[in-house]
């Protein structure tokens, strides 16, 4: 039963359609009104163009990764206004993992939390972070505005305070929840290629991604 629940999840996930439930919450939720979607279009896509250097900015596949995930979950309109919470695990990360967070990654990174990008997080979850990673936080602190530090919390191993945060019910096994019904990123990406048709394609071409046919 879950297995046909997922399918027909995984395949809503591709449904870019303007539900009228959602619509109504948009003004709420993200502050999104018809008649100034196009104007608040056009300024995103001038900030982007204006200060988006590649060649000072690498990406890494990491990054590029993420992006792309970030792009595929933002297409459905019902991401966008609804938003996201994030957990970053960092379980396994050593001295020689964080040398490599320079502060072109770290910026890349909190763009892709919403500085440079389309989409609504509600909140974002450090967890399993060791004692070194102070030292690193004021990289990523310079980037981000008040407002949005304040929806950031480091958790370190108290599974406790993560569920503070989050329901039980939503959180999976490893994080101390009851939630067995998740997938992992291969899993969703191997969907994401199922379902997707020539409006997904044509979309992500015209974003800059190649897409193999």
């Amino acid at each position: 039963m879950f297995e046909q629940f997922l399918e027909i999840a995984f395949e809503a996930e591709l449904d870019t359609s303007e539900h009228p439930e959602l619509m109504a919450l948009a003004p709420e939720l993200c502050g999104e009104h018809p008649a100034t979607r196009a104007a608040a279009i056009q300024e995103l896509r001038d900030m982007v163009y204006g200060t988006w250097d590649p060649n000072e900015y690498p990406v890494e596949d990491l990054v590029k990764t993420g992006m792309a995930i970030m792009e595929i979950g933002t297409r459905s309109p019902k991401m966008q206004i609804l938003g996201g919470t994030c957990i970053v695990d960092l379980e396994g990360v050593t001295l020689k993992h964080a040398a490599t967070l320079t502060p072109t990654i770290a910026y890349q990174i909190v763009c892709m939390m919403g500085l440079a990008h389309p989409c609504r997080l509600k909140s974002a979850h450090v967890v399993n972070n060791n004692w070194f990673l102070g030292t690193f936080v004021y990289l990523f602190k310079r980037f981000i505005d008040p407002k949005t530090w304040k929806r950031i919390h480091f958790h370190g191993h108290d599974l406790k305070s993560l569920q503070q945060h989050i329901d039980p019910e939503c959180l999976p096994v490893r994080y101390g929840g009851t939630c067995r019904n998740h997938v992992t990123i291969a899993t969703w990406l191997e969907k994401i290629r199922k379902y997707r048709d020539e409006k997904f394609d044509k979309e992500m071409k015209e974003i800059g991604y190649i897409i193999k046919e």
